[in-house]
């Protein structure tokens, strides 16, 4: 039996079949920490750093200077500033433990150490960190999608899951406010968020993203609760919330 090798246990995955070739299909899924593919009886993991997940990796160094810890990564990762990384394994405890980082680069991050510990680092150091996902992965003409919690949706490379290019996002950003949760109603993928929802379309774009946003479809009506949003028979439901107005149920139908 195959075992999952995830980053938190206990999460629950998002689930969407593809037919990959003729008679072979495939399973794309993910939590709100990791993503993996099954397709053709093989299992395999999402390792590509521009994928909106978390991951383990193992710093080149971990420098100090005055109270500020410089870690030097191997090869690029997609983490950004203000979230928080596990630091495990340095001979130098002061180093260890969950922080808030800056990102200075795709391979140097920087966060605040107490003490004045030895540099550089000593020991067999891992940083475990990344973005986080929200509910929902949909699929749409070869393209896989995810949302992370800053209302960034991402795209896989076409007709491959395991693939993910540095530009390949668009921001849903008409409104402020985080994602929440991402769903599809017939070609328009729908963009969830705290006090507003966004719609896409397909629009081809060379570059980039393939999506475009459908301006005339924005509301200013939000989602409460990502995990509340349904796909039933070519509806769409979920619970929504407004600045002005408390909860309410709501559809989308095809």
């Amino acid at each position: 039996m195959t075992t999952l090798s995830v980053t938190v246990a206990g999460q629950p995955f998002d689930m969407i079949g593809y037919v990959a070739e003729q008679s072979i299909s495939g399973l794309f899924f993910k939590s709100a920490y990791d993503a993996f593919n099954f397709e053709n009886n093989v299992l395999t993991k999402i390792t590509d750093a521009d994928y909106p997940g978390w991951s383990t990796v193992t710093p080149s160094s971990i420098t100090r200077s005055g109270s500020t810890a410089t870690v030097t990564l191997a090869s690029p990762v997609n983490w950004q500033s203000g979230s928080t990384v596990t630091i495990a394994g340095a001979a130098q405890t002061e180093y260890n433990g969950d922080f808030t980082i800056t990102v200075t680069d795709s391979t140097h991050f920087d966060y605040e150490v107490t003490g004045t510990p030895t540099t550089p680092a000593t020991g067999t150091i891992t940083a475990t960190g990344g973005r986080t996902t929200v509910p929902g992965v949909e699929y749409l003409d070869g393209y896989f999608f995810v949302m992370d919690a800053n209302a960034v949706i991402y795209n896989s490379g076409l007709n491959d899951p395991t693939s993910w290019g540095a530009l390949d996002f668009i921001m849903a950003a008409i409104e402020p406010g985080g994602g929440v949760a991402l769903a599809k109603s017939q070609n328009y993928l729908i963009a969830f968020k705290e006090w507003s929802t966004e719609f896409f379309y397909d629009a081809g774009n060379p570059t980039g993203s393939p999506l475009s946003p459908v301006l005339s479809a924005f509301t200013l009506t939000g989602c409460a609760v990502g995990e509340s949003v349904a796909e039933l028979d070519e509806t769409v439901y979920w619970v929504s919330k407004a600045r002005q107005k408390g909860r309410a149920e709501m559809c989308i139908r095809d």
